[in-house]
């Protein structure tokens, strides 16, 4: 089944992961989808979602939606989970 998803409620809706790429120095983050409905609104687009990159500062970055197949994954990933300090 194809499922667009072009907002952050959709993706998490479906159970999707956000990949964030830095387009500066290329470092990579991913995130649940659902843990960012904290700060944005349901039908805020993926391409609207602001990330900081940590390592060389800059805000320029690329979000993309992906969905693990757990089944057929033996692939081991690291995702950041969000927490109020």
């Amino acid at each position: 089944m194809t499922v667009n998803v072009d907002t952050l409620g959709k993706a998490a809706k479906h159970g999707f992961f956000l990949h964030v790429k830095c387009t500066r120095c290329g470092k990579e983050s991913t995130f649940f989808a659902r843990d960012l409905l904290v700060f944005y609104v349901p039908d805020c687009p993926l391409d609207r979602i602001n990330f900081k990159c940590e390592r060389c500062d800059t805000k320029n970055t690329e979000v993309m939606a992906f969905q693990v197949c757990r089944d057929r994954s033996n692939r081991k990933q690291l995702v950041w989970r969000l927490v109020e300090m």
